[in-house]
């Protein structure tokens, strides 16, 4: 034996392993009628995973046990043995759970972790599927959403560098009887999303059940968004928009509202994965026949934990803001120097740069932050821009005493790191000396920010918005691609009008009368200008 192992790599040690377990597993008769296709799949999937470079699995890991498990749960599918199917499947998702858990926070095996979450996600997948052909979606959405929790929880805390999640694994927890009692009422609904290889769910949970849709598959839908976003981007800005660009999307992502279609104003929660989490769901609900208050959650369970027990309505709360607006980006600023810049033309700028140190500044940022605090008295108001607008003022915990925080800048996205996304603050003194100016996502995870909404002005800022959400913000205001500067500074004004007037509409509502507002004027009509921010949190 001592030989063995010295002579096999880990890898060929792990197709041993896996079976010889598998032999010593199969404790039911009714598991050994179908011991050949088990032994087979299970030395198949072994092999799969062994041959896996990135993918080091050790006999006392966990992971093993759980491809054993799932092999066997596939061999069981095929023979429409469904119950052992569904229990072994259990058994490797519980096992895998466990493996993950365990070693989320090893950095020194992040590669081995990631080619293993593949294969965590495939067993997902196949639990999600198996669930719903056996026409039992309600068990199949709290599957989705108990992993869609931890999988936040497991990503936040990392970046934050604080304890381990703790895995939704009580069977006796249940989020579909909570979820109805505590956010659900006649006008919301919550649309949760699952992407798959072979196919998609979309599951519509309302105080009445649970409804369940079958999407196509992964890259089908993926295709789809990109083909509309694309539509939106920048260089589209001067076509013009048709309303049948949206037609395949909106019939495969809201199914219901053709067989159902609605005239009253409606809220909907939006739990969604992948290149969905780019979707502006206010543009597809913006129809003649429906129009709702859309707000995006991480998880129902999140907004389950968060959401407090009483409802506090936002105009009720003491008047006060912070704004954080026109950093200084680098030495080339006039405000240190008199250099001719050299830039587009204000109107068409951008929030975002992919070089930190080239970045413009930003002429409407300081309007809009402006408009914002001479809604308040200046006892209850921070106004900090140019270099007051810094990283080290982010940090400091004076942005919690603020109800409403609001930052106008340029926003950065690192797709191969996200937890390196982030804002760009003022990188530069009042002496021109540079410091440090990007406020990344994973500092975002470590503040204690309670407020009751952080408007992120923008590009792309939605990827930072769950960030703010996990360090205690009610609500954040982000955007989903590279946003005009005059078109934002407008829709803020619009917006914190809708919010903060007489009207006092929620900000889902306030929201949405802005961007609609906004969509009525023919400089802005072009969805780019209008429906690239979404709320996410509460409504």
């Amino acid at each position: 034996m001592v030989w063995c192992w010295k002579w096999c790599n880990w890898r060929r040690a792990a197709t041993v392993i896996v079976f010889f377990m598998l032999l010593v597993s199969l404790p039911s008769r009714d598991e050994q009628r179908v011991f050949p296709a088990v032994a087979t799949n299970a030395l198949n999937v072994a092999t799969e995973a062994a041959s896996q470079p990135t993918l080091a699995l050790k006999p006392d890991d966990g992971s093993v046990s759980a491809i054993t498990h799932f092999a066997r749960a596939q061999a069981a599918r095929k023979k429409k043995q469904w119950a052992v199917a569904q229990s072994e499947c259990e058994r490797a998702l519980c096992l895998a759970e466990t493996f993950r858990f365990a070693q989320a926070s090893a950095t020194q095996q992040t590669q081995h972790l990631e080619q293993f979450h593949k294969q965590y996600q495939r067993y997902h997948e196949f639990y999600l599927s198996l669930l719903m052909e056996r026409h039992q979606p309600e068990r199949a959405w709290e599957a989705h959403e108990r992993a869609h929790w931890w999988r936040w929880q497991k990503t936040m805390s990392n970046w934050a560098g604080r304890d381990k999640p703790i895995p939704l694994n009580d069977p006796q927890l249940s989020i579909l009887r909570d979820v109805k009692e505590q956010l659900l009422d006649d006008q919301t609904e919550l649309l949760e999303y699952a992407l798959g290889e072979t196919q998609s769910y979309l599951w519509r949970v309302t105080r009445a059940g649970v409804q369940s849709y079958v999407l196509p598959r992964r890259a089908v839908i993926e295709a789809e968004v990109q083909r509309v976003l694309n539509a939106l981007a920048p260089a589209d800005r001067q076509t013009v928009w048709r309303e049948a660009s949206l037609q395949q999307l909106r019939a495969w992502l809201l199914p219901h509202l053709k067989a159902e279609p609605v005239a009253h104003q409606r809220r909907w929660l939006i739990v969604a994965e992948g290149l969905l989490q780019q979707v502006p769901f206010g543009l597809l609900s913006a129809t003649a026949e429906t129009s709702a208050d859309i707000t995006h959650i991480p998880a129902a369970f999140a907004l389950l934990k968060t959401k407090p027990k009483t409802n506090r309505s936002l105009a009720a709360l003491p008047a006060g803001v912070a704004v954080l607006a026109d950093p200084v980006f680098g030495r080339h600023d006039e405000r240190i120097e008199n250099i001719q810049r050299k830039t587009s033309e204000a109107q068409w700028m951008l929030r975002s740069a992919t070089e930190t140190a080239l970045m413009p500044r930003l002429p409407f940022a300081r309007r809009e932050a402006e408009n914002l605090t001479n809604r308040f008295v200046p006892l209850m108001t921070l106004r900090a821009l140019g270099f007051d607008a810094n990283r080290e003022l982010a940090l400091s915990g004076r942005l919690a005493r603020y109800p409403i925080i609001h930052f106008a800048t340029h926003g950065v996205l690192n797709a191969a790191h996200p937890e390196r996304s982030g804002l760009v603050l003022s990188q530069v003194n009042e002496r021109g000396e540079p410091q440090a100016g990007l406020l990344e996502l994973r500092d975002i995870c470590r503040l204690r920010l309670p407020a009751e909404l952080i408007v992120l002005s923008a590009c792309e800022s939605n990827r930072l918005a769950e960030g703010f959400l996990y360090a205690g913000a009610r609500r954040v205001l982000a955007s989903l691609w590279p946003v005009n500067d005059a078109a934002t500074s407008e829709l803020m004004a619009r917006f914190y009008d809708a919010l903060l007037n007489n009207d006092r509409f929620a900000p889902a509502a306030a929201l949405r009368q802005a961007q609609l507002s906004l969509a009525r004027e023919p400089r802005w009509q072009h969805p780019y200008y209008w429906a690239g921010f979404a709320l996410q949190g509460e409504w």
